[in-house]
This record gives C-alpha cells, structure tokens and sequence, in this order.
C-alpha cells in the first residue's frame, strides 16, 4: 500500500487513489468479518453456559427430590417397624399374660429408644432438607407417629 500517491495532470493518480481505498475496504471488511466472529463465539459460548448452568440445577434438584423421596420412604418404614413392635408387644403381652408372666416394660425400653433415636435423626434430616430448600419447619405438620407410644 503507498504512502505517497504520485501526481498527475490534476493532482494524485486516481487509479492509486482508487487501489487504495479498495485496499482499506478490504481490510475494514476483514476487521469487521473478525468482529462478528468474536461476537458469534462470545454469544455460543455464554448459550452453552447457561446450559450448563440450567443442566446442572435440574440434575440437582432432581438429586434433591430423590434424597427426600428416600429420606420419606425409610421414615414410613420406621414408622412400619414402629407399629409392627408395638403389634409384637401387645401379642407378647396377651401370650404372656396366658402364662400369667407380666412383661417387664425394660425389655421394650431399649428398642424404644433406638426408634427414638432414628426418628430424631430422620427429623434432623428432614429440617435439613427443609433448610436447603427453603422451607421452614414451621410450614410442615407435625408427624403424629414421631413420639415414642411409651405405655405399659
């Protein structure tokens, strides 16, 4: 590309003058043509961000759904055990009773604390589930079978 255009009769060479400008259209057009290649990529590579992204929250709170869906299945089969033991203790009792031997309630006791203990850790684990999704505990009722049926 020159710097200097040579004269003629009416001052620079109109076909340098010309080759020229043809010359910084071309390259214009290539930093344009680069530009929206850089724009193009910039705009595919935050499209495939975000998918990432919403790819990853659902896959998470399908993860979530199924940690709680577990959590709620081992607590209906505790709260299953629960009620086969107290099913159990009442046969026992009648079967007992036919010998005319009285249960000691110190044989129940151990048992009964260790559905405590699992039913304190079941909520433990649900208010934690709750917290994370948001929820307070105060939006959730009571389970009626969480307390320890403690009767002789």
């Amino acid at each position: 590309m020159p710097d200097k255009f040579n004269y003629v009769k009416r001052g620079y060479d109109p076909s340098e003058v010309d080759n020229y400008i043809d010359s910084l259209e071309n390259i214009l057009k290539s930093y344009k043509d680069k530009d929206t290649a850089i724009k193009n990529a910039l705009v595919n590579a935050q499209i495939a961000a975000d998918n990432i992204v919403r790819n990853a929250e659902i896959e998470v709170e399908s993860s979530r759904e199924k940690a709680v869906a577990q959590l709620e299945a081992i607590s209906r089969s505790v709260a299953r055990q629960k009620s086969m033991m107290d099913y159990f203790k009442s046969d026992y009792r009648k079967v007992a009773d036919m010998y005319l031997k009285e249960i000691d309630e110190r044989d129940f006791q151990p048992i009964y604390d260790q559905i405590s203990a699992l039913e304190d850790f079941l909520n433990s684990l649900k208010s934690s589930t709750e917290h994370l999704n948001g929820e307070s505990s105060s939006q959730k009722p009571e389970n009626s079978n969480s307390s320890v049926n403690k009767k002789k």
